[in-house]
């Protein structure tokens, strides 16, 4: 029973964890299109969640871009 619970507590974490990680689709639309216009890319600019691989010069709060 025991291994049953913390099981779905992990389950449950991890879920979370996906949810909260994900940016808002119309601020990473604008990242991406500015990603794409610009030849010198900061160079952690990598991955596919600005908020959730911090992305240097992108702050975040709750999924969403705050300051650039």
């Amino acid at each position: 029973m025991v291994q049953r619970i913390l099981l779905w507590m992990m389950i449950s974490f991890c879920q979370v964890m996906v949810i909260a990680a994900v940016t808002d689709p119309n601020d990473l639309a604008v990242l991406n299109a500015l990603k794409s216009g610009w030849e010198n890319l900061p160079p952690d600019w990598k991955g596919s969640d600005p908020c959730g691989s911090n992305w240097e010069g992108i702050n975040c709060t709750d999924s969403r871009v705050t300051t650039l």
